[in-house]
């Protein structure tokens, strides 16, 4: 494709399908919202077991719901409400990941956080 060339709905749906991830966890920080709520939504499209983050609850359902309709499964996405500027919070995400899934494939770090205090 040229750097003219944009790229279509058709061959960006093309694309789409070409990537599975189906199987694996996803983990996408600051996910209740703008940019971190579009990839975990696009994760889950894809296939990925996907864990929605941030510091609102009701950000982090609404997400979770809309994610859990677009999961090709309905796979049920993991909620964790989690202030990443706190380790005990960072501490307790991939905790509850680990515990739930067993492991964590993909690490989106999307959350904008300035410094981690304990």
């Amino acid at each position: 494709m040229s750097e003219t060339q944009s790229l279509s709905a058709e061959t960006f749906k093309e694309v789409l399908k070409s990537r599975d991830f189906t199987g694996k966890v996803v983990l996408v920080t600051g996910s209740s919202g703008g940019i971190g709520e579009a990839i975990v939504k696009l994760f889950a499209y894809l296939g990925a077991q996907v864990v929605v983050t941030g510091r609102n609850a009701e950000s982090i359902k609404r997400v979770a719901a809309e994610a859990r309709e677009l999961s090709p499964k309905k796979l049920k996405p993991l909620e964790v409400v989690a202030d990443l500027q706190k380790s005990v919070d960072l501490k307790r995400l991939l905790i509850e990941t680990i515990d739930t899934y067993g492991r964590l494939d993909v690490l989106v770090n999307n959350a904008g956080v300035g410094s981690v205090s304990s």
